[in-house]
């Protein structure tokens, strides 16, 4: 009889720790995922850095750099920041949702093509932290938009990087109204070296294809050591 009830209590205290170690687990991955989404998580861009979701550590840019919004049926280029650590399965969804997901950037981003129905469905997925517009001023060297008060109709030579399959007609003619020239084109027309007025460049990082924009690199001669003369 002892013995009996000795397995009923083993039974019952193997269930209440099983129920326990599950309660603790799962309680400790909620923890974590809401630490992450509450976490300082900074997108790492090559013109700055800021976490979208601080108000302390916004990446303030003059309102000539900045867009409001696409037009409502057009298609344009956001950055998507998931909540930690990207899986296959977010990603598939919001490719699945309409995005065309393109660069990385650390951390948990991506740079994605949509339009603003599909915005709207990724901002409804657990997965993602936050979305907004790839702004003119993130395209575009930070050394390269300082220098560029003052400079007025000076011409400047940069290198334009663009997104895939956006080499188009229409958006080299749209350069050409700008006052750009193009210089050289690559074999897979996703790089252009132009020369351009400096005051121009703001406009030209507006243009929807345009990934990145910055200064061709100066090199200068140092000049050669005179010999001196045997006495």
């Amino acid at each position: 009889m002892i013995c009996r009830k000795s397995a009923a209590v083993e039974a019952v205290l193997v269930v209440a720790v099983s129920l326990s170690v599950f309660a603790c687990s799962h309680g400790s991955q909620k923890t974590t995922v809401q630490s992450q989404e509450s976490s300082y998580l900074p997108i790492h861009l090559a013109a700055g850095t800021f976490d979208p979701l601080s108000e302390s550590d916004r990446m303030a840019l003059p309102r000539e750099w900045t867009l409001d919004r696409y037009p409502k049926r057009e298609a344009g280029y956001y950055i998507v920041q998931f909540k930690g650590p990207v899986l296959e399965a977010w990603k598939g969804a919001v490719v699945s949702a309409g995005a065309r997901l393109f660069d990385y950037i650390p951390q948990f981003a991506y740079i994605a093509k949509m339009t603003q129905a599909a915005r709207g469905r990724l901002q409804a997925m657990d997965s993602v932290r936050w979305i907004g517009i790839y702004q003119p001023g993130f395209r575009v060297a930070a050394d390269l938009r300082a220098s560029i008060p003052g400079r007025g109709d000076q011409p400047v030579v940069v290198i334009v990087s663009l997104f895939p399959g956006e080499g188009s007609p229409h958006l080299l003619s749209e350069i050409n109204r700008l006052g750009g020239e193009i210089l050289e084109t690559s074999e897979t027309n996703d790089r252009l070296r132009l020369r351009i007025p400096a005051k121009r460049i703001s406009g030209l990082s507006r243009l929807g294809g345009v990934k990145w924009i910055d200064k061709v690199p100066e090199f200068k001669l140092s000049p050669t050591p005179s010999k001196r003369s045997e006495e």
